[in-house]
């Protein structure tokens, strides 16, 4: 049970690194310009989207299905760090 709390601290410490980390602006830039061409090729202003913590390699029948993905639902606008 205490190995279980551990890594669920473990867990959440390594999240907050994560959340906390600035994202490197040419990518901010290629996620913000790949937004907007959405929202133009659907004609809708701050289409909702889903957006996932994960990689391709997910997927792939080696990697273990007990890895975490976290998965937001419904992101309807883009929050940029000035």
């Amino acid at each position: 049970m205490a190995d279980t709390f551990r890594t669920l601290s473990d867990t959440e410490r390594i999240q907050g690194l994560i959340s906390d980390a600035a994202i490197p602006s040419e990518l901010e830039s290629k996620i913000v310009d790949q937004y907007e061409k959405l929202t133009a090729r659907v004609e809708i202003d701050d289409p909702e989207v889903a957006v996932r913590n994960s990689a391709t390699a997910e997927d792939l029948s080696m990697v273990s299905p007990d890895i975490a993905i976290e998965t937001m639902l419904t992101v309807a606008e883009l929050e940029q760090d000035s």
